[in-house]
């Protein structure tokens, strides 16, 4: 759906600061009468608190305010899917995850992207680096000196958990086995033609399964194989979701791209 208020960012008033602005501050007004989503994540909390002590004048919000609230929400989506009664098709037309989104866009391509972004929003590089040296980087992510480190360079808070390495990524696991089955990629584009009988899965994993929950990924194919489903898992990257967090839109485009141009002959399949 798209509108003046849920512009796409094909449309140049999606990346107009000033109309972004008003659309903020629309959007937290409405939300301020509501409040339904005040428990749900630091990012409506500090909204509320902000608006109180502007008198609940969302108009007194000053320009850093509204960064703070779009820096505090990290897109789950469930005020927009699970708990607002104003989404489309509403005629008040609120999309908080979207309007988030968007003044991410704006910003980075107003101050361009950080460094720290940059870097950890590049989950495959991350991911194959810190497989390779999982256990040291294993070790440091539990040792409290080099946390605070990370939480002064990078950020990120000391007592958050983090994702433990494999040392054996879910992509070298499926190849290994693919071989000592005998089944090469080209054997699967094979057997999974338009007449095997057979139904077939072209598995796409994700940066998490790929790099750190290996085991979800490997019970996913022992359970799919033990019900005679033939499973391949074409060549993919990242997904695009963390560049769309920091607000890299070109960076997410660009993988999405890549991904569709890779799984498309598996669909045609």
């Amino acid at each position: 759906m798209t509108s003046q208020r849920l512009p796409t960012p094909a449309q140049p008033i999606f990346w107009d600061q000033a109309a972004l602005e008003r659309e903020q501050r629309r959007v937290f007004d409405v939300c301020q009468g509501c409040r339904r989503c005040f428990n749900l994540c630091e990012a409506f909390p500090t909204m509320f608190k902000r608006i109180d002590a502007a008198d609940g004048e969302v108009d007194r919000l000053t320009l850093r305010h509204l960064d703070e609230v779009t820096e505090l929400c990290f897109n789950c989506n469930v005020c927009g899917f699970v708990m607002c009664p104003y989404t489309p098709p509403h005629q008040f037309e609120i999309d908080f995850p979207r309007l988030m989104l968007r003044a991410k866009a704006v910003q980075t391509r107003a101050h361009g992207l950080s460094w720290r972004d940059r870097l950890l929003s590049s989950t495959d590089l991350m991911g194959r680096v810190n497989s390779t040296l999982a256990p040291l980087v294993n070790w440091a992510m539990g040792n409290r000196m080099v946390r605070r480190l990370m939480e002064l360079v990078l950020a990120i808070h000391r007592d958050r958990r983090l994702p433990r390495y494999a040392s054996v990524t879910f992509p070298a696991w499926f190849a290994r086995r693919s071989r000592g089955m005998g089944a090469s990629e080209d054997d699967l584009c094979h057997r999974t033609g338009p007449h095997s009988n057979s139904q077939k899965v072209a598995l796409f994993s994700s940066c998490l399964i790929d790099y750190s929950y290996t085991s979800v990924g490997r019970a996913a194919v022992e359970v799919l194989e033990h019900n005679g489903v033939e499973v391949a898992r074409p060549e993919q990257q990242c997904c695009g979701m963390p560049s769309m967090s920091v607000g890299d839109l070109p960076a997410t485009l660009q993988k999405a791209s890549a991904n569709v141009t890779m799984l498309l002959p598996w669909i045609d399949r």
